[in-house]
């Protein structure tokens, strides 16, 4: 038989129990904010790495069905629309429809436009126009590059791509 002291008892006191808490909380609380961390680190290089998938499209999208590098004679230019001739002959229509939000072109002569880039009412798109020695132009003739550049806006991230096509005379 056994007798125990009335002083020895088994538990908890109130202060252990309220500090061990208080030491758990500060705890779950670190491993949610480095958590937290992380997911955003996450998201921040998902956004990014559509940003740069959608830009790479549209410029791979540009090089396979406009050729524009073999681009011979520049008909009319400006911000959002320009027309060219290809070295086959055919006039290529293309342009950027702000308020619908989409980059397109048309061969002319045809009756339907090709869409490239959609959905795009977030972002910018521009043609700048340069003569052969990187200076400002004045008329389509002088014309020897045209510089695609355009901003993207995905998930509040922005980024601003850009590609050169050579006009040959």
């Amino acid at each position: 038989m056994r007798f125990t002291d009335m002083n020895d008892q088994k538990g908890y006191t109130l202060f252990e129990l309220a500090i061990t808490l208080t030491i758990s909380g500060i705890l779950i609380l670190l491993a949610g904010g480095i958590l937290n961390i992380g997911i955003k680190s996450y998201h921040h290089f998902i956004s990014r790495s559509v940003m740069l998938r959608e830009a790479q499209n549209t410029m791979l999208l540009m090089h396979k069905k406009i050729p524009m590098t073999v681009a011979e004679e520049i008909v009319k230019a400006n911000l959002r629309r320009f027309q060219f001739i290809t070295s086959e002959g055919e006039e290529i229509d293309m342009e950027y429809r702000r308020n619908k939000g989409y980059l397109r072109y048309r061969i002319i002569g045809e009756k339907d436009w090709r869409i490239i880039l959609n959905n795009i009412p977030n972002n910018s798109f521009e043609f700048n126009y340069l003569k052969g020695d990187s200076t400002a132009w004045s008329s389509v003739d002088e014309i020897r590059r045209v510089i695609v550049s355009f901003d993207l806006n995905l998930s509040g991230e922005e980024s601003t791509y850009e590609n050169h096509f050579y006009i040959r005379n």
